[in-house]
C-alpha cells in the first residue's frame, strides 16, 4: 500500500501503542516502546515509555526507522525517520511508507465473561516488571490449578491464593490484548499485571503483562457510567496467546450453536402431546 496521509491516518491513531525499531550509529539495533500523541499528514508525535528513551538517545535527526502499530485488527509496518531526536519524552518521526497491512488472528476479538485479577507493579520499569512477571510463572507452576465452578454468570473460581471467591466480569478478549472495567482512569503506557481464568478442562490461569493503550467512560442505559480500560499484551506466553485464541473460537462456536437453536425452536416449535382417551 502506498504512504499516503490520508492511508497514515487511517491506520495509526492517537493513544495507540507503536514498536520503533532502529539502527544506531554503532551498528545496534534496537526497539522502543511509544504512544501515539498526535497525527499529522505524515509526521507521528509520539511519547515514549520512560525506561526505553536511554536506548534512543544516540540517534541522530534523519535515522532511518521502522515503526508498527500494535494495536488495531491488523499489524501495520512503514519506514519513517526520525525528525527530532528525544526531548524529554517526546519525538516526531516521518512516516515514508510504504504501509504493510498484515491480518492476523490474534485480533480476533470476543465479549466474555471470565474472572480476572489486575494489579499495576510499583516498579513501572519494563526490565523489572517482565523480571516479576518471569518469577510469578515460575511460582505458578507449582501452584495448585484454580478451581472454578458454575454461577449465575458463569464461572467463578474458588479458594486461590487464600482469596474465597474471584467472580467473572465481562471483558473485551483478544490474543492480542484485553479490555476490562476498573475503578478508575489509568494514563496510556501503564504496565499492569493481569491473572486471566479460562474455565476450560483443566482450567487454566493465564499470567499476562499489559500496557495500558487508553482508559474511556461507558455509559449505561440506565444512566450509569464506569470506566473500561484497553491493554496490550506486552508480556504473553505463546503457548498462552494460542490457548486465549483456541478458547474464543470455542466460545464463538458455543454462541452461534445456541443462536441456531434458537432460531429452530422459533421456526419449529415442539407440538403439545395429544390426550389420552
Amino acid at each position: 500500500m502506498t504512504g499516503a496521509s490520508s492511508d497514515f491516518e487511517s491506520y495509526f491513531h492517537v493513544n495507540a501503542s507503536v514498536l520503533l525499531g532502529i539502527n544506531l550509529p554503532s551498528n545496534e539495533f534496537c526497539e522502543a516502546s511509544a504512544t501515539i500523541s498526535a497525527i499529522a499528514g505524515d509526521i507521528l508525535h509520539l511519547k515514549m515509555v520512560p525506561d526505553t528513551i536511554p536506548a534512543l538517545l544516540p540517534a541522530e535527526a534523519g535515522a532511518h526507522m521502522i515503526v508498527k502499530t500494535s494495536d488495531a485488527w491488523c499489524i501495520c509496518r512503514s519506514e519513517c525517520e526520525l525528525v527530532t531526536p528525544p526531548v524529554e519524552m517526546n519525538i516526531q518521526v516521518r512516516l515514508k511508507g510504504p504501509l504493510n497491512i498484515q491480518q492476523r488472528r490474534e485480533y480476533f476479538r470476543e465479549d466474555v465473561l471470565l474472572p480476572v485479577l489486575w494489579s499495576i507493579p510499583a516498579d513501572q520499569q519494563l526490565a523489572v516488571v517482565r523480571s516479576e512477571w518471569e518469577g510469578g510463572r515460575l511460582q505458578a507452576r507449582s501452584d495448585m490449578q484454580p478451581v472454578m465452578v458454575p454461577c449465575r454468570q458463569g464461572f467463578k473460581v474458588i479458594h486461590w491464593r487464600k482469596r474465597l471467591s474471584i467472580k467473572p466480569i465481562r471483558i473485551n478478549l483478544s490474543g492480542s490484548g484485553v479490555s476490562i472495567p476498573t475503578e478508575q482512569s489509568l494514563v496510556p503506557g501503564t504496565l499492569v499485571n493481569l491473572h486471566l481464568f479460562l474455565p476450560l478442562n483443566p482450567p487454566r490461569v493465564i499470567m499476562a503483562v499489559g500496557v495500558v493503550i487508553r482508559s474511556f467512560e461507558v455509559h449505561k442505559s440506565n444512566g450509569k457510567s464506569f470506566q473500561m480500560t484497553a491493554l496490550h499484551f506486552e508480556f504473553l506466553e505463546e503457548r498462552d496467546r494460542e490457548t486465549i485464541i483456541s478458547y474464543l473460537f470455542m466460545e464463538q462456536r458455543s454462541l452461534l450453536r445456541q443462536k441456531a437453536d434458537e432460531r429452530a425452536d422459533e421456526e419449529f416449535p415442539p407440538e403439545e402431546p395429544e390426550e389420552v382417551e
